[in-house]
């Protein structure tokens, strides 16, 4: 109720008059309730640009957060946020929501792969490449009869982003993690044995990620793995890749 609501600094206080179910809210304690992360997705739709509410809907449903290296299990699932934002009828943020949720995918590992799957896989029309949104972390398993050429391999490997079609995974290698002789041998030894299961491995640095041209080399090795061609119907496409660049802050 509005006479609840008390001043706090650095916090905007906002009230919902309508009903809603109340399996929108998370009870905290006697006194104190939560909406769920799939409701905070929609109303952070109204104050979010259209990219950063996408790169929300990736962090609630990947395994981390960001400014934090650790692994978290995900607060929800693209299949959850769907059917929330389509159960949401007249909540301001709705119609934004359902726009943004077709691009999100479950899975993502860190914020830069997030990054690199909205700037390769959304539609030339927001300033992507339009290569198709891709798999996030998929599991590529190791056959018995694949032992045979490598019986060394791993039981299995997870592809940072990866492209069915042309059976590519894009991998982004981090400064922090992907530095020193054992972690590069072992990513090495990695890229020679997703090769080996017939998966194009195509890596992307830091540095790559600041570079336009860069990342439309990376971009156009996917499309020629996946059998695409790379064309922007966009006159102004380069403005539009640009507000994607400044709002994934690249």
């Amino acid at each position: 109720a509005e006479a609840a609501k008390t001043s706090r600094a650095g916090m905007a206080l906002h009230s919902i008059t309508s009903k809603h179910p109340s399996r929108w809210l998370a009870k905290i304690d006697s006194r104190l309730s939560a909406v769920l992360p799939e409701i905070c997705f929609i109303q952070m739709a109204s104050s979010l640009s259209f990219y950063n509410l996408i790169e929300l809907g990736f962090e609630l449903c990947g395994g981390y957060s960001i400014g934090d290296n650790e692994y978290r299990l995900p607060v929800t699932t693209v299949s959850r946020l769907t059917t929330f934002v389509d159960g949401a009828k007249g909540m301001k943020g709705r119609r934004k929501a359902q726009r943004a949720v077709r691009y999100i995918r479950d899975g993502s590992a860190s914020h830069m792969e997030t990054k690199m799957a909205m700037i390769l896989g959304l539609p030339c029309s927001f300033g992507g490449f339009g290569l198709g949104m891709p798999e996030m972390n998929r599991e590529v398993s190791v056959r018995v009869r694949d032992r045979t050429t490598n019986p060394l391999a791993k039981s299995s490997y997870r592809c940072d982003l990866y492209w069915e079609c042309g059976s590519v995974s894009v991998e982004y290698d981090s400064d922090l993690w992907h530095t020193g002789p054992s972690r590069i041998a072992a990513d090495a030894k990695r890229r020679s044995d997703l090769d080996l299961l017939g998966v194009h491995v195509i890596t992307v640095t830091n540095m790559q990620t600041k570079s336009r041209m860069a990342l439309r080399a990376i971009a156009q090795l996917v499309a020629r793995y996946c059998g695409h061609r790379i064309r922007p119907r966009p006159e102004d496409y380069w403005k539009r890749q640009t507000r994607l660049l400044k709002a994934l802050r690249l």
